[in-house]
């Protein structure tokens, strides 16, 4: 696996990985702890990987010189509060690495294979973690023909950490199969964007507080792929669209009676994010459930009306899918989202 492969995605924190080349893991081998010299070599060596990732993404996202610094400096910042947060875990990994020439090269005795597997997926998933929320704050730096090329780009990526992760499982079970990190690369790849005048571009305004615990489209949404599921007939979904929206118009009717205490509980629920106070959002949520149970009672009455204009052959395809019960807006509708994924699934 070579740096340049990594290099071309927004990945920020797989600067990481290049810690584990064979000049940098061998000077933090041999140090010591008052070794001065060797630590300020083992510095250097990664700010020069960090300068080839910051290159790599200015050309391939024709960042502006603005955009270009304040890359620069996230990536430093997170790199090193990485390593600062994890070296103990990182060190043991990486000698490994470097023992098996990552990975193309593994032991040949499986409990050593095993030892080295149980060692490197939870170092992975902690690097896995910094990078997306490393991408996440990056993405703000970025103009939407940007962020369309970045969209594919943590397609892309996702896809590459569930191939690391799998094969890291095989190695955990003593089998090191064809390695740990993959080599294939995306067939295609998004136009570059333009690049954009200097400057960064301007925040995107704070979200509705509202639509952190009530989605005003989910039934839009339902009945639109409703209509595409059960493949329609004219007059089915004239009938389907006029179902919905009477109950558009009493979900809005909801809202507006509850807007205060609504954009209440959406502030309380934002602040509760960003202080990662995951018992206020559990209380939040239950707080929402309880609010929000007329309008999942709208959608189970919408659900069951539009069942009713679907022919025996739709309504078997239905049934085969939810059997006898409908479904309810708890099943089919996401809920608000923490940092550490969906709170609950419900409207």
């Amino acid at each position: 696996m070579s740096l340049s492969r990594y290099a071309k995605f927004p990945t920020l924190l797989l600067a990481l990985i290049a810690v584990a080349a064979p000049g940098f893991a061998q000077e933090k081998a041999v140090r010591g702890k008052s070794d001065e010299s060797n630590f300020a070599m083992t510095a250097a060596t990664v700010e020069q990987y960090q300068e080839i990732v910051v290159r790599n993404l200015a050309i391939r996202y024709n960042l502006n010189d603005e955009q270009t610094e304040k890359t620069r400096e996230l990536i430093k910042r997170r790199v090193q509060q990485f390593l600062r947060d994890h070296e103990e875990e990182i060190w043991p990994a990486i000698r490994d690495v470097l023992q098996y020439q990552m990975g193309l090269n593994p032991p040949q005795d499986k409990d050593e294979i095993a030892r080295f597997g149980k060692l490197a997926r939870p170092l992975m998933k902690l690097i896995q973690d910094a990078i997306y929320e490393g991408n996440e704050e990056w993405r703000q730096m970025l103009t939407p023909e940007q962020k369309a090329v970045h969209d594919f780009d943590l397609a892309e990526m996702k896809k590459t950490f569930e191939r690391i992760d799998t094969n890291l499982e095989g190695w955990e079970k003593g089998n090191a199969g064809g390695g740990i990190f993959p080599t294939q690369r995306p067939a295609e790849n998004p136009p570059q964007p333009t690049r954009p005048p200097e400057g960064l571009p301007p925040p995107p305004p704070p979200p509705d507080p509202i639509i952190e615990v009530f989605k005003p489209d989910y039934f839009e949404t339902f009945v639109e792929e409703f209509i595409k599921e059960y493949s329609l007939s004219e007059g089915q979904i004239g009938t389907a669209r006029s179902i919905l929206k009477e109950f558009k118009e009493k979900a809005e009717g909801f809202r507006k009676a509850n807007e205060d205490e609504l954009r209440r509980m959406g502030v309380a629920f934002q602040e509760a994010q960003q202080a990662k106070d995951h018992k206020k959002i559990r209380d939040i949520e239950n707080q929402r459930k309880k609010l929000l149970e007329p309008i999942h009672g709208y959608f189970e009455e919408m659900v069951v009306r539009l069942k009713a204009i679907l022919s025996t052959v739709q309504l078997a395809k239905f049934e085969e899918k939810y059997g006898t019960t409908p479904p309810t807006a708890a099943a089919e509708t996401a809920g608000p989202e923490s940092n550490s994924g969906p709170v609950t699934k419900t409207p």
